[in-house]
């Protein structure tokens, strides 16, 4: 556990190693993709260290998984670490009549 739990005001410890940092040890380029405006990533906050790269993933989801295909072709030969961050699957996402009735999904 890190630890935060209100982005807005807590800051990650630098005694915690985060996903990235730890492979770029194991020599792994990292990218992060995210909204824009992503304050975690303010180096201050500390989520952020690590990547390499922190980029904008755009808006538009089509737009967005051309955009992440491209880097992971781009980065094929190499190791390399995608992380992306949107929040087109948060809530309120509710899933088709399909999913909700396979996974017996109730909403309150």
């Amino acid at each position: 556990s890190h630890g935060v739990l209100f982005i807005a005001k807590d800051e990650l410890s630098p005694r915690i190693k985060t996903l990235a940092q730890i492979l770029k040890l194991y020599g792994y380029k990292g990218t992060w993709l995210g909204p824009r405006g992503e304050s975690h990533l303010d180096p201050k906050i500390g989520f952020g260290r690590g990547f390499d790269t922190l980029g904008i993933f755009p808006d538009n989801l089509k737009k967005g998984k051309k955009v992440i295909f491209d880097l992971i072709e781009k980065n094929k030969t190499e190791k390399f670490f995608l992380n992306f961050h949107t929040y087109k699957v948060h809530a309120p996402y509710m899933p088709s009549r399909k999913y909700k009735e396979e996974f017996h999904f109730t909403f309150i």
